[in-house]
């Protein structure tokens, strides 16, 4: 937004309505994009480091939105249960604590979703005792 806003000489509040009354004109991440190629492809001819401060200061963008572009989030090869199975079967084999946080750590998931699984698997295992 600022980006635009400092291109058309105009206030952020200003680009915003513009933007909104024409939505079908502009998307957020469309321009994110454009712009963030646009920056890296400039920085690549100049022979500059391709870092996250130097993208985000010439697309105009936020360091978080070039960190995002630099490292897109990779596709998970198991799906959450089977991350889950072998996080908790490889704390068992390592004699570790089976607490959340490493299992959710582990299992890359969140803290929560570690919880639940771990009282599933406590229920199981009280059940069968």
């Amino acid at each position: 937004m600022a980006h635009l806003a400092r291109l058309a000489q105009v206030s952020e509040p200003t680009a915003r309505r513009f933007l909104r009354a024409q939505p079908e004109a502009y998307t957020r991440h469309d321009d994110f994009s454009a712009r963030l190629q646009s920056a890296s492809e400039q920085l690549q001819r100049e022979g500059q480091p391709l870092s996250e401060r130097a993208l985000a200061r010439l697309a105009g963008v936020s360091r978080k939105s070039a960190h995002r572009f630099l490292h897109p989030p990779q596709p998970r090869e198991q799906p959450r249960e089977a991350r889950l199975q072998a996080a908790f079967a490889r704390l068992q084999m390592e004699d570790q604590p089976l607490t959340a946080s490493a299992l959710a750590r582990l299992a890359q998931v969140r803290w929560q979703t570690a919880v639940r699984f771990l009282a599933r698997e406590i229920s199981k295992q009280e059940y069968a005792a």
